[in-house]
């Protein structure tokens, strides 16, 4: 079984989903939660554990407004303070 590795690079969410999934993001007014900076040192297992959840949380929770203020915006506070912690 082939490990995966996780990002190791910078990602701007609608650049990085398909066509559909990106035009969900068009009129988000806080660009700071579209930005995800994967280069910065971080834990391995954090990174693989954040990538995953923020495929899931994009990819499955179709409400706009949950998705942002109940998903991404707890686990962009979390991914911030795990890079603080390194």
């Amino acid at each position: 079984m082939k490990k995966k590795l996780p990002f190791n690079q910078e990602i701007y969410l609608p650049e990085y989903f398909s066509d559909t999934v990106a035009r969900a993001f068009e009129k988000e007014f806080e660009q700071r939660i579209l930005y995800w900076d994967f280069r910065n040192v971080l834990d391995e297992k954090v990174k693989m554990q954040i990538e995953i959840l923020l495929n899931e949380i994009v990819k499955s929770i179709k409400n706009k407004e949950e998705r942002r203020n109940g998903y991404l915006l707890p686990l962009k506070c979390l991914f911030c303070y795990t890079e603080k912690m390194e």
